[in-house]
């Protein structure tokens, strides 16, 4: 018999192919940009609503509430949303 024949070929490497990679990265910008939104488009369901939810409070604090009277209130609603789209974009590599 031939010895080719007999070889099994090895396994898939599970390595993320390159559209995986992509589609990770566009989730990213993605849930940068609307916090939670690249979790939804992956899958990632609990994540995604949870990141959507502290999006619309810390949105709401701004024009309903009337929450930012002050310079300084203004200033820590705006670092808590660069931080919250800060982190979506992070985690959602993980």
């Amino acid at each position: 018999m031939d010895s080719l024949s007999n070889t099994e070929t090895p396994p898939d490497v599970t390595h993320p192919s390159q559209t995986t990679r992509k589609r990770r990265i566009f989730s990213a910008m993605l849930s940068a940009a609307l916090p939670g939104a690249g979790h939804l488009s992956l899958g990632k369901t609990q994540a995604g609503i949870g990141f959507l939810c502290a999006f619309c409070i810390l949105t709401f604090m701004y024009w309903p509430l009337r929450l930012p009277r002050s310079y300084v209130a203004l200033q820590v609603l705006t670092f808590a949303l660069m931080g919250l789209c800060t982190v979506a974009g992070w985690s959602e590599q993980y």
